[in-house]
């Protein structure tokens, strides 16, 4: 239980950390969703129950910063958090090529859940998922991505002791 709220309060604070500190973005309106990638380590490493809590919390708190409706975020990190737990003991992280899989698949399910709800609900903002910001994301996303897991990993290592996570 411990593990679920450490993540999550991590992801928040990462959430609260982009939107605060880079609210115009890093490169071309982009940043690296750091909270997006630490969603997808921990759901792929403790399954898809944590994934869905963390994800609905993370993306509350994203709801709540931005001036998208309550529950669009949510709904999506979920969503992502659900997906990448399904994952869990199936797939073995290679230190550079999966985690680059794994992040730029959950970015892109987040671009077309955020595309299918916008043009639902808001139609005039709905073209404007798919641009040139998007690709940077992507690409930002991929870039960061095994370095976090590195990161992830080895802080996982120093806490327990074991380099395998517990598949319960």
């Amino acid at each position: 239980m411990t593990s679920i709220l450490l993540h999550t309060a991590l992801m928040c604070g990462l959430v609260v950390l982009q939107t605060v500190a880079f609210p115009s973005g890093l490169v071309r309106g982009a940043t690296p969703d750091l909270a997006l990638i630490l969603l997808c380590f921990s759901a792929n490493h403790h399954g898809s129950y944590r994934g869905e809590l963390s994800g609905f919390a993370t993306g509350v708190v994203l709801d709540a910063l931005s001036l998208a409706p309550l529950g669009f975020h949510a709904f999506i990190r979920t969503v992502i958090g659900y997906v990448s737990g399904v994952f869990r003991g199936k797939i073995f992280i290679d230190p550079i090529l999966v985690p680059v899989l794994i992040i730029a698949a959950a970015t892109l399910l987040k671009a077309v859940m955020g595309y299918g709800l916008a043009s639902v609900f808001a139609p005039d903002v709905a073209p404007t998922v798919f641009s040139g910001r998007f690709g940077i994301e992507i690409g930002l996303n991929a870039l960061v991505a095994p370095f976090f897991f590195a990161l992830l990993k080895s802080l996982h290592l120093i806490r327990t002791g074991r380099e395998r996570f517990d598949y319960e």
